[in-house]
């Protein structure tokens, strides 16, 4: 799916799981942001493919509201 695939069904309230390896940054902030107005929740699985910088920029585009989880496991 595109981004503005992923941001739509996240705005109509849809949460989901992607693939940090599949999506840039500013993809990821993007889809979380959209997440945030609707209480949607997201997973970033492979999160260790992301530096801690990125991942804290992701977060924060949530509004720190806990609706992204970051899943470190391979």
């Amino acid at each position: 799916m595109t981004t503005s695939e992923l941001q739509a069904l996240v705005f109509a309230g849809g949460s989901i799981i992607i693939d940090a390896g599949d999506y840039s940054v500013s993809a990821l902030q993007s889809i979380v942001y959209s997440a945030k107005s609707q209480g949607a929740k997201i997973t970033i699985k492979h999160a260790s493919k992301l530096t801690a910088t990125q991942c804290r920029t992701i977060a924060f585009s949530g509004g720190g509201q806990g609706n992204v989880t970051f899943d470190f496991t391979d």
